[in-house]
Parts: C-alpha cells; sequence; structure tokens
C-alpha cells in the first residue's frame, strides 16, 4: 500500500522528437548561409565537370568557350587567338550578349595566376557569368591479390 503523498515514478518511453528538430533546423540555416555565402564571394562563377557544362553549352547558344592549353595557345570557341584580340572578342561578346556564359579550361601546365588573369580579362569585358570547367582526375583502384 503506497504512503500518503507518495507518487510512483513511472519512466516515460518515447522518443524525444524537439533534439532532432532543432539539428535539422540549424543545419537548413547552415546551409542556406553556405550557398548565399558561394554566390555572393563569387559572382556567378561555378566549378563542375566537363561533361555537364557540354550538356549546357548545347542548351544554352549563349555559351562561349575559352582555353588556355598545355602549348601557351588562347583558343576562343576553337580558333587560336592571341591574348589582345581575346580581350575584342570579349568585349565585342559583351556588347551583343551581357548575359554570355564563358566556359573557362586550361591545361594542366598552366599556372594558377594564368587563369587569375585570364577570369580578371573575362571580367573587365563586363561579362559575369563564367564556369570553369574541370575534369574529374581518375584515381587508379589497387591491385587486389586474388581471392
Amino acid at each position: 500500500m503506497p504512503r500518503p503523498f507518495q507518487t510512483q515514478l513511472r519512466p516515460k518511453v518515447g522518443i524525444q522528437l524537439a533534439p532532432f528538430l532543432g539539428l535539422a533546423l540549424l543545419l537548413v540555416i547552415a546551409l542556406l548561409l553556405v550557398m548565399s555565402g558561394l554566390t555572393e564571394a563569387g559572382g556567378n562563377a561555378e566549378t563542375t565537370t566537363a561533361a555537364s557544362l557540354k550538356v549546357a553549352a548545347a542548351a544554352d547558344t549563349t555559351a562561349v568557350e575559352v582555353v588556355l592549353d598545355d602549348q601557351d595557345r588562347i583558343r576562343f570557341q576553337n580558333e587560336t587567338i592571341t591574348h589582345g584580340m581575346l580581350a575584342a572578342k570579349l568585349h565585342f561578346l559583351a556588347g551583343v550578349k551581357p548575359d554570355a556564359t564563358v566556359l573557362v579550361r586550361a591545361g594542366r601546365k598552366r599556372s594558377y595566376g594564368e587563369l587569375v588573369e585570364l577570369v580578371a580579362t573575362i571580367r573587365a569585358a563586363g561579362l559575369k557569368n563564367i564556369a570553369l570547367e574541370t575534369v574529374p582526375e581518375v584515381i587508379p583502384l589497387p591491385d587486389l591479390p586474388p581471392p
């Protein structure tokens, strides 16, 4: 028989959802902050794979490609040109299609400084939509011993 003023304590069974909902809310806020920071910091610059850029370029008639190859050449839409000609073509493009996307690709032997200089040239021409083409690196699998 229970004593007066004594309550029986029973453990609560169930899952507390409040901590999980709080964590989910924090993750969503962090994701939104990171995404907004990326677009503010780099303007409309994007990094993506070459294959997806080719698909986007095929659908987008305002996309042009600029390549810095390993033989110290600059190619604009598969035409080899000089740095001065590139600046003139980019200025013309900015006047005709200011919302054009410029796909930039550089060979492995080109320095980071050369790529930054190219992006500065594109921005100076008045073009703001720049996408850096990347080629995914293939990592060889190690040889496994036979079973």
